[in-house]
């Protein structure tokens, strides 16, 4: 299968540049983009670093993210694309099927973003509430947002360095 070609996508001017597929149709991709935009502000108001772009495109460019929202797209469904979007790319050693000692955070860098990507930025969603997250992964997160806020980005930043490659183990989920 062949990926669809980026030419395809519709862009816009704003920050960051939210390139959709023309399918969402103009009301849809006005509340994806809006969503992006709220999310974005969020995370970067609480010190997360967010690209200049986030895109539909199979592959991302420089400074984008990818951004997988289906083409029926609410505005609930944007906040975990963006989420998901801010993860690191799996390295091509994992998709080999070589060691990746970082994979076993993803849970917890994903339930963190959730979480900071809320309206306090502190609430996890529940295990159940969210089919992402296992008890587990949401008191790792919990404990992790009992942090100053500068040791939370330290661990956010070093987790997301390690999950890009396959030789660093990421620092055990958190706290």
């Amino acid at each position: 299968m062949r990926a669809r070609a980026a030419a395809g996508l519709v862009c816009d001017d704003g920050r960051p540049r939210v390139c959709l597929w023309p399918e969402l149709g103009g009301a849809r991709s006005a509340v994806v983009r809006a969503e992006v935009r709220r999310v974005t502000d969020t995370l970067a108001g609480r010190g997360v670093a967010v690209p200049g772009g986030f895109t539909m495109a199979a592959r991302p460019g420089p400074d984008e993210a990818g951004l997988g929202v289906p083409t029926d797209a609410r505005a609930q469904d944007v906040a975990p694309a963006v989420v998901g979007g801010l993860l690191p790319r799996a390295p091509d050693c994992a998709r080999r099927g070589e060691p990746y000692p970082a994979a076993a955070v993803i849970g917890t860098v994903t339930a963190w973003l959730t979480a900071r990507a809320g309206p306090d930025g502190t609430t996890v969603p529940a295990a159940g509430v969210d089919v992402r997250f296992t008890e587990a992964l949401a008191a790792r997160a919990a404990r992790l947002l009992q942090l100053p806020g500068g040791a939370q980005l330290d661990w956010y930043r070093a987790t997301t360095a390690a999950l890009a490659d396959c030789a660093t183990a990421a620092g055990g989920g958190g706290p």
